[in-house]
């Protein structure tokens, strides 16, 4: 479909203006046709780096719905800013230049015209836009598809309401055997991200690339991406078979041999995940090896850089650097001590209080030497 009708726009944010062309980005073409109504799996996940097109996939999944297929259908955003920010530039430029998409949708925003920033109307179905922070946007809403865009963005639990993921998922539960969610996300830590456990419970593709010397099907791994130290302007892929290098240049005709190879092949009718990192990008769409390789000499030894680049580039989660206390620890250290009473060793006492909407929660802290606490 996309091949057919899809048309790019520079107003919709495309580095290329013009039509949808599926050989310059190959890659996409297995995750688009995961989110075709005839795949099995419910849930589609597409993580990874930034500029890998995951909101084009979106975008071409909810133009052929309305225009092959329609029905109700909900996309979420971390925030209203993002959500309006995508319907202005890339929804509504989509739906201008797509002349099949602007028969069915009506141009203009009127209060009766059934086109406004969080309704588009259409036969047979409404596109709903809402944002992962504002309950109701996620509420009484009642459809078969669902878009959660950039979810590791999204706040963790909505007060009163919980998780705002498992919440919009919700909004299918009326459609049983006709539910198509299409998660996608750049993942962040591996104790908050949201995308990678969809991941590690999907069934795991990757993207082949034959060697251009020897034709060993691989993917291309920032491991793999090898330079001399200062010179990131030499970095090149070496071949995880015959270990030749290969130049950024050769790329494209790696991308069109590609395909597509799950690790979880079991999960297909339940769940199926899509992972690609920065080095697929097509050649003149995004980052050089070159500048990968120049970005990790400037982030090595770094940690916020470092995660920067491994969330951005390598699509990848870090862990984080906060602590986390094992209670079990915690417990062994205890000791007995009498109430009202003074602790032996205790130097200094301080007292905090917390002020609640009934009360106020007070305590008193004794400290000692080598900065112990009772």
């Amino acid at each position: 479909w996309a091949q057919k009708y899809r048309r790019l726009t520079a107003k919709g944010g495309a580095a290329e203006a013009g039509p949808w062309r599926n050989d310059r980005i190959p890659q996409l073409m297995g995750v688009m046709a995961a989110l075709d109504d005839a795949h099995p799996a419910p849930l589609v996940i597409f993580v990874g780096a930034l500029q890998i097109a995951k909101s084009e996939v979106g975008l071409n999944w909810i133009f052929r719905t309305i225009h092959q297929a329609p029905t109700g259908i909900l996309t979420a955003f971390p925030n209203e800013k993002q959500a309006k920010k995508w319907v202005r530039t890339r929804l509504d430029s989509g739906i201008a230049e797509i002349p099949v998409i602007r028969a069915l949708v009506p141009l203009g925003r009127k209060i009766d015209s059934g086109n406004t920033l969080t309704e588009k109307h259409y036969t047979g179905g409404v596109l709903f836009t809402g944002s992962a922070n504002i309950p109701s946007d996620l509420a009484s809403i009642s459809v078969p598809k669902v878009l959660l865009e950039e979810v590791d963005r999204w706040p963790q639990v909505l007060e009163g309401e919980g998780d705002p993921v498992e919440l919009a998922k919700g909004r299918t539960a009326a459609f049983p055997g006709r539910v198509k969610v299409f998660v996608n996300s750049t993942p962040t830590t591996e104790e908050e991200s949201r995308i990678w456990p969809m991941w590690l419970g999907s069934t795991m593709d990757r993207y082949y690339v034959p060697c251009p010397h020897c034709a060993a099907m691989q993917v291309l791994s920032f491991d793999n991406l090898k330079w001399a130290d200062g010179k990131p302007q030499q970095a090149m892929l070496m071949c995880e078979e015959c270990a030749a290098l290969i130049e950024h240049r050769q790329k494209r005709d790696m991308l069109a041999g590609g395909e597509w190879r799950a690790e979880h092949p079991e999960m297909e009718e339940i769940a199926k995940g899509f992972h690609l990192n920065g080095l697929y990008t097509p050649i003149g769409l995004g980052r050089t090896w070159e500048d990968h390789a120049r970005a990790w000499e400037q982030a090595r030894g770094k940690p916020a850089k470092v995660q920067v680049f491994f969330n951005t580039r390598r699509g990848e989660v870090v862990k984080s650097d906060k602590v986390k206390l094992d209670w079990e620890e915690v417990a062994k250290r205890r000791e007995p001590y009498e109430l009202r009473t003074i602790p032996a060793g205790v130097l200094q006492l301080t007292a905090f209080a917390d002020v609640q909407g009934d009360r106020i929660e007070a305590g008193i802290l004794g400290w000692g030497r080598g900065e112990r606490a009772v």
